[in-house]
């Protein structure tokens, strides 16, 4: 039978996937590691957060930064004991003068972490993209303005 929090909330440990690394194992995982436990996406990853880790490295060693305070960054990983992400780390502190903070986060949550980084990307197109519509807006109203009255410079009304 499903446990809730004190709070009302269903218990993380119940979420009832055997053989997986879930929530409930993460979290006991966590405590046995010492780290802090990972249970939710953060609402809001600035995007200068994110590209403290590029997603091509992000993907590759399952670590995603989350949040940035002072000169410390939280970042989440699937396995805070890959040796190889350990050092990927340690080079972006060094490189970046900052010091990390590993939060051990579920396989459940890891993928909404990473989908940050495109939804972030897709934000900046979309915006390029509608600035780039409003431009070509305005120029066309100049140059039909100048068609109209010959203001181009480079001919009588009507030339095209």
């Amino acid at each position: 039978m499903p446990t809730s929090t004190t709070d009302g909330k269903k218990n993380p440990a119940d979420s009832g996937k055997a053989g997986k690394n879930t929530d409930g194992n993460t979290k006991e995982k966590a405590e046995q590691l010492g780290i802090p436990y990972l249970a939710e996406k953060p609402k809001i990853i600035d995007k200068k957060v994110l590209n403290i880790i590029s997603e091509e490295v992000a993907k590759k060693y399952k670590m995603v930064p989350f949040e940035k305070k002072g000169n410390t960054v939280k970042v989440a990983m699937i396995d805070p004991q890959d040796v190889g992400a350990l050092n990927a780390l340690r080079f972006v502190a060094e490189n970046n003068s900052l010091e990390i903070e590993i939060y051990l986060a579920s396989e459940d949550v890891f993928p909404e972490l990473v989908y940050q980084y495109s939804s972030a990307e897709k934000a900046v197109k979309e915006a390029l993209e509608s600035l780039q519509e409003i431009k070509e807006e305005d120029l066309g109203i100049v140059r039909e303005e100048e068609r109209k009255t010959g203001e181009a410079g480079y001919g009588p009304a009507g030339w095209p």
